[in-house]
């Protein structure tokens, strides 16, 4: 009606219509937060003071850029993205670095580009070693005492390096677990890749010159967890008399050979990954105690 149009009008001209509600929620939200991150990650948070909660993930990056970004940072920025990401950026005097999302490629950053300059670059990323400990390890090293590393980057190196390096990391990481099932005579002896991973052509390529052994994709990738649980489960009702039948229900998409040139270098690749964390574990530590103390 004429009467609401108007009226509508009205309130977008007052000049905080469009502001945030002054709001940190209410003492019993901020404090179930607080005993959701002690009881799941043992972390102790004051409620009143270190709790605060948003109405959206805009907002939370917003303020997270505000309180790490410095002048002269390189911030990444989606294009299309909220505006605010460039705004801000400029605001903090920080160096844009766009990325694009495509509707052809499902508004994702283009993974063939990145995987495309990563090959550019030979096996063993001329030196350059990614550890990919952002939240501590597990096999084979067990101990939160460890952060993500980037280790051996000259001014030789460039993106492309930092790049292979992180892809090999996260495979290498997975090769890990291999050679130790190999020291105690259980050899991988073939793999099947499933999950989010699985669609990169060249972790594909990786884990079977890592590993040394044939590689398959499996049919539907991105079916990881309720996969796997459906076939526990048709086991256990029946469905199957045992997993080995119920693993002739697998279909693969695409398979891969391991390079025996790759291979070579990956093992020595591997004697180096696997020292590094041990001749640092003191510095880890030092480390470790020092961020606490932030």
């Amino acid at each position: 009606s004429p009467q609401t149009i108007e009226k509508l009008c009205e309130v977008a001209h007052q000049p905080n219509a469009h502001g945030y509600q002054p709001t940190q929620g209410t003492p019993e939200l901020r404090q179930a937060m607080a005993d959701f991150y002690k009881r799941w990650y043992n972390v102790d948070l004051d409620a009143k003071s270190e709790v605060l909660p948003l109405i959206g993930s805009k907002e939370g990056i917003l303020h997270t850029t505000l309180a790490f970004v410095n002048p002269g940072d390189a911030v990444l920025v989606p294009n299309p993205g909220y505006p605010t990401y460039t705004a801000l950026s400029k605001l903090l005097g920080a160096d844009i670095v766009n990325y694009d999302l495509r509707e052809d490629n499902g508004w994702q950053p283009d993974f063939d580009a990145l995987e495309e300059m990563a090959r550019s670059v030979p096996a063993g990323a001329q030196g350059v070693f990614y550890l990919p400990t952002l939240m501590g390890e597990r096999t084979p090293w067990w101990t939160a005492k460890v952060s993500g590393t980037l280790i051996g980057f000259t001014l030789y190196h460039d993106r492309r390096h930092v790049t292979r390096a992180a892809y090999e990391g996260v495979m290498q990481s997975l090769n890990m677990c291999g050679a130790i099932l190999d020291e105690n005579d259980l050899p991988v002896r073939g793999l099947t890749l499933i999950g989010g991973g699985a669609k990169s052509h060249m972790w594909g390529q990786m884990a079977a010159d890592m590993f040394g052994v044939t590689v398959k994709i499996h049919a539907t990738p991105h079916e990881a967890t309720s996969l796997g649980a459906a076939v526990i489960a048709g086991v256990g009702i029946g469905w199957y008399n045992s997993f080995v039948e119920a693993a002739q229900c697998i279909h693969y998409q695409r398979e891969y050979q391991p390079d025996p040139e790759a291979y070579t270098a990956y093992r020595r690749h591997l004697e180096v990954f696997r020292s590094l964390y041990p001749q640092m574990a003191g510095a880890y530590a030092t480390l470790y105690d020092y961020q606490q103390e932030q």
